[in-house]
């Protein structure tokens, strides 16, 4: 029997070793690149072909995602039959978290089996479609990044990530300036200079990436005509950001260009790092006279309102009611007492929270007059999958910057620039909301973030193996 069954296991082995599972695994990023030039041409005058937009979009993301776990399952079972089960360990518990993205995963799944609306937590609400569907989509994503440890493929994913970012802005500006209706048509229904993300916020989202990525690459390059390629793609987007107001994205982009700025002067010293004067000149120079400087006069509102609320919150201590003191206390485009209403639902649905994309529906029972979602990532996430899912992603994340700090200077990089893409888009995520077309883009990041770490590890099993090291 147990002759039969190991026969077995090598005509499967036989079988899929022949896949190129990295090859396909590429491919497949590649077309998650290029998907935000999906509906380029496409008319949303009226209601249901925007929910068709969003549907088909979701449906493109979450079939790489799928594609992504089976491909990353090919390549565990063939790594599993080569150096036996502790490659599995190694996977999840060598780097911790991925075991706890999984610990996440399965929470978000028990807490589907006792939503609000079953349908909605497995399937997502019309239009960010974020339920149990597409969390399995964002891991197969990471999965299929996490395997990608050519760096030369790695480098031509973020070309390639960059270079259709700056295609999509100058569209987008083409439609905007021009008013043509051959690209973007959207019949006054879809926010200005919002590319094919109809919210200009969503938008946001994918170009404070596409940013950090750009300028990660600008410092990272060593000829000048790369230099000022990288320069303009980052111009370019940087532009299409201050035109449509994102200020969240805008705030982490800055903040994501001032890590990268501190890691490459840990790696190389700060004499390599004075090229990042122009780009931040250009940040600095189109932030003072885009929208008569709009962005830089909500950076001081924001500090005025942040006073406010904390001056608010000290007022509420000292008398005793922290819930009144704060009642009448805004900010953030009302994004304040949106997160106050969303820590109400959060206490009352603790364990397992209300069901994946299922705080929207509740979330009007807790002093809000219309619905909202929660414009915070993490507590949209405790709200809808409980308090304890929303502490193990929060420590799979910093735990997963922390190691990646500590081996700064062994990156290689085209991870470390993933990681300060990734770093960027979790930094918007405080302000962000989570959904299919958007969050995609982060565990892309993370998942070549963690290409480094996946590929060590193996190294270790072949060295354990074999006694030998492998370059």
């Amino acid at each position: 029997m147990e002759e039969k069954y190991l026969s077995i296991k090598t005509l499967i082995y036989k079988k899929l070793s022949v896949i190129n599972t990295e090859m396909f695994a590429f491919f497949l990023l590649l077309l998650l690149c290029f998907q935000p030039l999906y509906s380029i041409i496409i008319n949303v005058s009226v209601l249901y072909t925007r929910v068709a937009l969003f549907y088909s979009k979701a449906v493109i993301i979450r079939l790489i995602g799928y594609l992504g776990l089976i491909i990353a399952a090919i390549d565990l079972y063939c790594k599993c039959y080569c150096f036996g089960h502790k490659v599995a360990l190694k996977t999840f518990f060598g780097n911790m978290w991925t075991g706890l993205l999984a610990i996440v995963l399965v929470l978000a799944f028990i807490s589907s089996l006792f939503a609000q609306d079953i349908y909605v937590s497995f399937n997502g609400d019309a239009y960010r479609y974020e339920g149990l569907a597409s969390y399995f989509a964002y891991a197969g994503i990471f999965a299929c990044a996490s395997i990608l440890t050519n760096e030369s493929r790695r480098r031509w994913i973020l070309k390639t990530f960059v270079s259709v970012s700056a295609a999509l802005a100058l569209l987008t500006l083409l439609k905007e300036l021009t008013g043509t209706h051959i690209i973007l048509e959207n019949g006054g229904s879809i926010l200005p200079y919002s590319g094919t993300f109809v919210n200009s916020n969503h938008y946001g989202y994918y170009l404070c990436v596409s940013m950090a990525l750009a300028f990660s690459l600008y410092m990272d390059s060593e000829k000048w005509y790369y230099k000022v390629l990288y320069e303009t793609i980052f111009s370019v987007n940087t532009l299409v950001l201050l035109l449509n107001g994102s200020f969240g994205p805008y705030l982490a982009a800055i903040a994501g260009m001032i890590l990268a700025v501190i890691f490459y002067i840990i790696r190389k010293g700060i004499k390599f790092s004075w090229p990042a004067v122009f780009p931040i000149a250009v940040l600095i120079i189109l932030s003072i006279f885009i929208n008569e400087g709009a962005m830089l006069k909500e950076v001081g509102k924001t500090l005025g309102e942040i006073v406010n609320i904390f001056s608010a919150i000290g007022k509420g201590i000292s008398e005793g009611d922290i819930g009144d003191a704060i009642s009448d206390v805004n900010g953030g485009s009302n994004r304040f007492q949106i997160w106050v209403a969303t820590i109400k639902v959060i206490m009352d649905y603790p364990i397992l929270g209300c069901g994946t994309d299922n705080v929207h529906l509740i979330i009007t029972r807790y002093g809000l007059s219309s619905v909202e979602m929660p414009h915070n990532e993490y507590l949209q996430l405790m709200a809808n999958c409980g308090i304890l899912a929303g502490i193990v992603y929060i420590t799979a994340l910093v735990w997963l910057l922390v190691r990646s700090m500590r081996n700064l200077k062994k990156l290689t990089p085209a991870v470390l620039i993933a990681g300060v893409a990734a770093a960027t888009y979790a930094l918007s995520a405080f302000v962000g909301v989570g959904m299919t077309i958007t969050t995609c883009y982060l565990f892309f990041m993370l998942g070549l973030t963690n290409s480094y770490h996946q590929d060590e590890r193996i190294k270790e099993l072949i060295k354990a193996n074999t006694g030998s090291e492998i370059a």
